[in-house]
């Protein structure tokens, strides 16, 4: 039990500290570490958040056949995610190249992934230890990370509203699909982590690839 409570938080230290050491010459380090402060209490905020909605959902539909956590918490997971980032990333920016502001916008969503991860792992241990599985104690984090990620991506591009609707989509899709799949019995459940390693690597190309994404 101590090392299933110290797992998660130690996971996101040390992720933090990649991010703080990697992008501080950008920014100056002790920006970075207030920057990463306050998107990690916005995380850590949309998750509480995120949370109460889903309790409340559950418990107006505890009455009829209706699963939340598949179809419905993802929908409303990325959304908060998106809405905060939007929140946050308005009034952060401090890159004045657009590139630089571009892959900033991805690194905040993937910071407030990381916290909304984090606290949600600990609100299931602390809650629903009973239904949890290795898989799911290791995958919240990288999970929210890549999903905060492209959100991260969607509100830095400029494309038309129909274009960014269907990423959005396609975002919470690919999180229905991780919970799906993270709750087969293994070896099944471990294609969970295949799916988490394809979307940070195709996550990593969009940090990586110099084309200037904010462009029409």
């Amino acid at each position: 039990m101590p090392a299933i409570l110290i797992f998660p938080a130690a996971t996101y230290a040390l992720l933090l500290v990649v991010y703080i050491r990697a992008f501080s010459r950008a920014t100056g380090l002790r920006v970075r570490i207030i920057s990463a402060g306050l998107y990690s209490v916005a995380g850590a905020s949309a998750t509480l958040l995120a949370y109460i909605l889903l309790s409340a959902l559950r418990e107006l539909t505890k009455d009829i056949a209706f699963d939340s956590g598949l179809i419905v918490s993802p929908l409303i997971e990325e959304l908060i995610k998106l809405a905060v980032l939007h929140i946050m990333a308005g009034r952060m920016l401090l890159a004045s190249e657009p590139l630089q502001r571009f892959r900033q916008r991805i690194l905040s969503g993937l910071i407030i992934g990381m916290a909304f991860g984090l606290v949600e792992t600990y609100l299931y241990l602390f809650t629903n230890i009973q239904l949890l599985t290795g898989s799911m104690i290791l995958g919240s984090i990288p999970l929210h990370m890549v999903t905060g990620g492209y959100l991260g991506y969607l509100s830095a591009i400029r494309r038309p509203k129909i274009t960014k609707s269907v990423l959005l989509l396609v975002i919470i899709g690919f999180h229905q699909g991780y919970n799906q799949i993270v709750q087969l019995p293994p070896p099944l459940s471990y294609l969970s982590f295949l799916l988490l390693l394809a979307g940070a690597i195709a996550l990593l190309n969009l940090l990586t690839n110099p084309r200037d994404y904010t462009k029409d």
